[in-house]
């Protein structure tokens, strides 16, 4: 990518976040009305109710499914609710294992077959469940009986239900039902309607008729098509260039037995930079109905070379990046997104046949083989393969036991992830992957870091597991930009490595565990001055003054947007600190969430609770006499109070001055105040405007 090109990405390409917005379904509310109807009647006919649906890719099954799943009958109807994306191939151990993973998310249990059914009868055997089992390919009569056994022998009370998507007739004729349900295209008005929301929001232009006309023909009634064309509509900047692209579009002939994929290629074809191209082509590294993680997608982006900086920018390559993720997604090249509480993106995925056409067009299609093929029956083929190849992703049962220096073949490797438990150990001669740039074993259950991870000098992103200790020399990694562990179940890191003040660059960093030796105090992190989204203090008890309490600088570390505060729960001292080291820690105003645990003062200061918190959470701050006062913070919409024993009473010095105001906790949407021992009053307010 050329400088020039960087800044056509951050200033031509119109910035838009409607895409954010769910768009509601369109045209499909008498079709999920029959599919809900016929469920009900079925349900209680049969031990097991099996319901295919069957249309061509890119009609909305999975989109109706989640009308389906979420419709206010069904949740009245059924007590347990399951969604399982099974895809191709068709593993019963594997959907017996989502399905349990769907109902409890710690199982990390065995993977055979009787001791998964065991679990799931302990489940489901009373229960009358409601499971989707999204894009079916499999065409075999002996594995759908094979998995419909196991599914009996979990529960055989009348009124379970399974709901199954599938491109293919033959699918659903093996399951030998007596309906199945056919969408249908969807109608001319509808598309329309759908391509509104999906280019314009609610900002509708006027569209002569004549284009709207031929857009519709173009549609061929699949919503997929809508989608993506409405997507290269969404980025035009003004009047005009609206105008030329819908008539660039109204020229342009798209096959009709090839709608779908001319379509999408077309899209991919006009996005406004060859390194945005190059990350869509970049996720057909990853399987099918893989969930790509905003951050990380990002991160990887970053590490293969795809994203560089223009001249004199006062940006950062991850603020490049997240603009791309956000271009993609508008135009529909991602779907299926999940946000947080807050509404910011989690992750997404991709439709199977846009990673068809991720697939077709990456540079790297031919280098996902099978990563355990047998080096010495392929000749010197797989050998140069894997030297050749820039990421890796471990998701199957390998390990390094037998061939501990197999993954030292990938020469020229950038990003590496393991998210499988059966590989618990990294060689030492990872050394040798000098272009390693993104290393990922969160998922895994290694537990213990060669020595030799510290000469990964080109090292920007690290994601490590529960309890696995961090490296000595962990300040030698100067390049590192993303740190990620788990605190909290960490036996291993009683405090931080020495010396972290040196990492200048970081920007994600889990959290601080503080520690008495020079190099390990709080005043290590006055140098990072990049820290941005959440971030925990732990051991707070080892900062003995405001003073030394303030070297941290939160103040000025205006990306951090969560702040954990935590005192040790068997502390030495009497805790006489503890309110001028808070104070100390005074956060940036712009600080949006909040949990302080452990808090030994008998006053919190009223000045660190910042006027843009949207969570608060107080915990086990057992000598605090009074409440903060909170009753005014006017974007608060999270409250959580629990074990503040020494409250006795509640009144005006929890609510503000909210009589000048007249209101009191404006937005404030959830408040749980638990185990409060001595309360004996509160106080009521005097009637205001809420």
């Amino acid at each position: 990518i050329t400088s020039n090109e960087a800044e056509i990405d951050l200033n031509q390409v119109r910035e838009t976040d409607s895409f954010l917005d769910e768009i509601e379904v369109i045209g499909r509310k008498s079709e999920v009305s029959n599919i809900v109807d016929k469920l009900l009647a079925l349900k209680n006919q049969e031990t097991l109710v099996v319901l295919p649906i069957v249309g061509t890719g890119g009609l909305g099954k999975t989109t109706l499914m989640k009308e389906v799943f979420h419709h206010d009958m069904i949740r009245k109807s059924f007590d347990t609710f399951i969604w399982v994306c099974v895809s191709d191939p068709f593993k019963i151990n594997k959907i017996l294992r989502a399905i349990m993973g769907s109902l409890s998310p710690t199982f990390g249990g065995s993977d055979e077959r009787e001791i998964i059914l065991r679990e799931l009868q302990n489940l489901l055997s009373v229960k009358k469940y409601f499971l989707v089992l999204d894009d079916v390919w499999n065409e075999e009569h002996i594995l759908w009986n094979e998995l419909r056994d196991c599914l009996l022998k979990i529960n055989q009370n009348v009124g379970s239900a399974i709901v199954v998507t599938t491109r293919s007739d033959k699918v659903a004729e093996i399951m030998e039902t007596n309906y199945r349900h056919h969408l249908r295209q969807l109608p001319d008005d509808h598309c329309w309607s759908l391509f509104e929301k999906c280019a314009f929001g609610s900002d509708l232009p006027i569209i002569p008729d004549i284009i709207r006309g031929q857009l519709v023909k173009k549609f061929g009634g699949i919503p997929l098509v809508v989608k993506v064309l409405g997507g290269m509509v969404k980025s035009c900047k003004n009047d005009d260039e609206l105008q030329l692209t819908l008539e660039n579009l109204v020229r342009i002939k798209l096959p009709k037995e090839d709608l779908i994929l001319s379509t999408i290629k077309l899209s991919v074809d006009r996005l406004p930079t060859s390194s945005l191209k190059q990350c869509f082509a970049y996720c057909s590294n990853f399987p099918p109905d893989y969930c790509f993680y905003k951050e990380a997608l990002v991160q990887m982006w970053i590490a293969q070379g795809f994203i560089q900086l223009p001249n004199g920018s006062n940006v950062t390559t991850e603020d490049i990046g997240v603009r791309y993720f956000d271009i993609l997604l508008s135009r529909s090249l991602f779907q299926d997104v999940v946000k947080d509480k807050r509404g910011k993106i989690k992750y997404c995925k991709m439709h199977d046949l846009i990673y068809e056409v991720a697939c077709a067009i990456s540079n790297d299609q031919n280098l996902r083989g099978d990563l355990i093929t047998d080096e010495e029956s392929q000749g010197g083929e797989v050998f140069s393969i894997r030297q050749r190849r820039r990421t890796v992703y471990y998701c199957e049962n390998l390990s390094f036991d037998d061939n501990q220096d197999m993954i030292t073949n990938f020469l020229y490797l950038r990003v590496l992830i393991i998210h499988y438990g059966f590989i618990t150990e990294l060689p030492d001669t990872i050394v040798k992957l000098k272009h390693l740039r993104y290393l990922d074993i969160s998922k895994s259950r290694i537990r213990k870091l060669p020595r030799s991870i510290v000469l990964l000098y080109h090292l920007r992103t690290l994601k490590l597991g529960m309890d696995i200790k961090l490296p000595t020399k962990l300040r030698k990694l100067v390049n590192l930009r993303h740190l990620e562990f788990n605190l909290f179940h960490s036996h291993q890191n009683k405090q931080m490595p020495k010396h972290l003040s040196r990492m200048t660059q970081l920007q994600t960093l889990s959290g601080f565990l503080i520690g008495c030796d020079d190099g390990c105090k709080i005043e290590e992190l006055g140098h990072l001055k990049e820290l941005k989204g959440k971030f925990s203090l732990l051991h707070l008890e080892q900062v003995k003054s405001k003073e030394e309490a303030m070297t941290a600088n939160l103040v000025d570390k205006e990306k951090i947007s969560d702040l954990y505060f935590e005192w040790s729960f068997e502390r030495q001292d009497s805790g006489e600190n503890d309110l001028n080291v808070l104070e100390g820690l005074q956060p940036h105003k712009s600080l949006q969430a909040l949990r302080i645990h452990n808090f030994a003062g008998e006053l919190l200061p009223n000045g660190i609770f910042v006027e843009n918190l949207v969570e608060l959470t107080l915990y086990r701050c057992k000598r605090c006499e009074t409440l903060p006062m909170i009753g005014q913070l006017p974007k608060l919409e999270v409250l959580e109070i629990r074990e503040l024993s020494g409250v006795k009473s509640i009144g005006d010095e929890f609510y503000g001055n909210y009589r000048n105001s007249r209101t009191l906790f404006p937005k404030l949407k959830t408040f749980e105040i638990l185990h409060m021992e001595s309360l004996e009053e509160w106080e009521e307010v005097a009637t205001i405007s809420s």
